[in-house]
């Protein structure tokens, strides 16, 4: 397009650059035909001067053959200037004589001479025309050839003037079609243009329907599902297993599940009630104690101490245990979204406890409100939203913090906002899955979590503990104490006494009477 659009300014350059080339061409022959012709005219002018000049030499000469009777060898012209000739002839004489007279000695001799002269004078104006002659001729040939070239050249510059006019008509043309198909092309963009924003109008509307449909599904689904479990209040989970056999005095029990299933060591499972209204559900009253894996002894059995246990409700064979984060032959995974602030517990003993149950983290809100992918590491937004998947059974949500209660300068307002929308995010996605939503304390209450204490405190809120927790049977450090009283049997060690217990009397040793 580019190249068709200079052409007719190239045409036009050529044209003009050969114009000037032929001005130039022209004013130098012009010139050299100048210098010629004045070379002819003056070639001319010698040879007439030549000619005279002969002609004078040879009346000279027929005057003196006449005076010493040698004969004429050119007749002479009229008398007026054979008179004058002859007058001149004897003034030569004279002058070539010596001494006047009239008949000198060495007259032939210089007859002779002068006769000579006369005709190298004769020859070389002879010579000069011949010379100038030729030149003319050549001068003539130059001109013809210069001639040549400037009818060639005029030729050259008609053809090339002919050759640009049908380029710049062809030209024409050309923009005439491309013209003509860019109208087309403009004309069919803009239909497509208009057709485009029709399309994009319709679908952003189409797109704006569909949005604010899943949004009323959406809220309308979260808030039957609240109302259901508010109703029923039913779990959606079944027992992992059940107790087959209890030794209250060892403190242990035995599950029916084992290698096989998957179990490992360190695993907890909350203990319902044989007529229990479902397991998993928000409502906890159905759960009666918490028991700890300490062995496996087989493909579907294992031992277990007994965490904790209510002294109205003990925990009984028959009795099912069930764990939200284990499932025998197979690996479930949960969500993390908030700070993890349970006395007893921090975020890495939490990651060790899922991962002790065979259970997986897929993603987090970690305490500094981004997202990590369980083990710390963090990762993008559109990471988290894909690791919620089917697999995921449960979002357990910890402390979002309150960013009311915070001022700007502790900087802790700008982390709760941030732990928040990263909830958001991880809520949103659960919801399209149906994954139910936990807070930490209740899932911890499931998985049958017991908060390791070394000693009491009166800052723990937790009742002081009238017996020793581990008493004289414990059969291991840290051991649950469970319902267990003294028997008050003495040993027999201490049976041969031979003094009887003495009774205090009440009265104050004197050491201390002061």
């Amino acid at each position: 397009m580019a190249q068709n659009k200079n052409g007719p300014i190239i045409g036009l350059a050529i044209f003009s650059v050969l114009s000037v080339v032929f001005a130039v061409l022209w004013y130098m022959m012009y010139s050299d035909n100048v210098v010629k012709t004045t070379q002819v005219i003056s070639l001319q002018a010698k040879e007439e001067k030549a000619t005279k000049d002969l002609r004078e030499n040879i009346e000279v000469s027929n005057v003196l053959k006449d005076k010493i009777g040698v004969g004429r060898t050119m007749p002479l012209g009229a008398d007026g200037e054979n008179g004058t000739v002859s007058d001149t002839v004897d003034a030569l004489l004279k002058r070539h004589g010596g001494d006047g007279t009239g008949a000198p000695p060495n007259l032939l001799n210089t007859v002779n001479s002068l006769a000579s002269e006369s005709n190298k004078n004769a020859w070389t104006a002879s010579n000069h025309q011949n010379l100038a002659s030729k030149q003319a001729v050549d001068h003539q040939q130059d001109l013809a050839i210069k001639d040549a070239e400037i009818a060639q050249f005029k030729a050259a510059a008609a053809k090339a003037e002919s050759e640009l006019i049908r380029q710049e008509t062809t030209h024409s043309e050309e923009m005439g079609k491309v013209a003509a198909q860019l109208a087309e092309v403009r004309a069919a963009k803009s239909q497509i243009e208009i057709e485009k924003a029709k399309n994009e109008e319709q679908s952003r509307r189409e797109i704006e329907e569909l949005v604010d449909n899943i949004a009323q599904n959406r809220t309308g689904l979260v808030a039957l599902r609240g109302r259901l479990r508010e109703l029923e209040d039913k779990g959606f989970s079944r027992p992992d297993g059940i107790v087959t056999n209890v030794d209250h005095s060892a403190e242990l029990c035995y599950l029916n599940i084992g290698s096989a299933d998957g179990l490992r060591t360190g695993v907890t499972f909350s203990v319902y009630n044989q007529n229990h209204s479902g397991v998993g559900r928000t409502n906890t009253s159905d759960i009666k104690g918490s028991v700890e894996v300490i062995e496996i002894l087989g493909a579907h059995s294992s031992k277990a101490r007994l965490v904790e246990q209510k002294p109205s409700a003990p925990i009984n064979a028959n009795d099912p245990v069930y764990s939200p984060i284990f499932s025998a032959g197979e690996t479930l995974e949960i969500a993390v979204a908030g700070q993890v602030k349970i006395k007893g517990m921090n975020r890495g003993e939490f990651r060790r406890m899922v991962l002790a149950a065979g259970a997986k983290i897929a993603v987090e809100v970690g305490e500094d409100g981004k997202f990590t992918d369980g083990r710390g590491e963090v990762i993008s937004e559109q990471e988290a939203r894909a690791r919620i998947t089917s697999r995921t059974r449960y979002l357990v949500i910890g402390d979002l913090g309150d960013p009311s209660t915070t001022s700007e300068e502790s900087g802790l307002e700008a982390l709760y906002l941030e732990i928040r929308k990263n909830t958001e995010i991880l809520k949103a996605e659960s919801e399209n899955l149906g994954i139910y939503p936990i807070g930490l304390s209740s899932f911890l209450e499931h998985i049958g979590y017991s908060r390791k204490q070394v000693a009491w405190t009166p800052e723990n809120g937790q009742p002081f503990p009238g017996k020793l927790a581990n008493g004289a049977r414990s059969t291991q450090a840290n051991s649950s104490f469970g319902a267990r009283e003294s028997s008050a049997v003495i040993s027999g060690q201490f049976s041969g006494r031979s003094k009887s217990t003495v009774t205090s009397g009440g009265t104050t040793s004197k050491a201390y009477s002061n």
